[in-house]
């Protein structure tokens, strides 16, 4: 159904909808109420897909840095010089 006019009366937010058809609708806000319903079972999925996904997106990233050239030259570290060719003290 496509409206053709939809105005609210802005003291009490009621609503007034006339549509292509002549058809007229005057809702009174005090009659409008909201309920959400949450399928759990399916929430739980998506909480565990979602894991899935983190879980796999750390591993890429952790592949691709392992094959980095730049990454590993960090990842080993200044060289260090060790004076007298690393002998202790002599």
């Amino acid at each position: 159904m496509k409206h053709a006019n939809f105005r609210t009366d802005h003291p009490t937010q009621d609503m007034i909808i006339t549509d292509d058809f002549g058809q007229h609708a005057e809702i009174r806000s005090t009659s409008i109420h909201g309920i959400m319903i949450e399928n759990l079972d399916e929430t739980k999925l998506v909480a565990i897909e979602m894991m899935l996904h983190d879980a796999r997106i750390r591993a890429t990233a952790q592949q691709r840095a392992q094959s980095d050239t730049q990454l590993r030259a960090t990842q080993r570290g200044p060289s260090v010089l060790t004076p007298l060719g690393g002998m202790n003290g002599g």
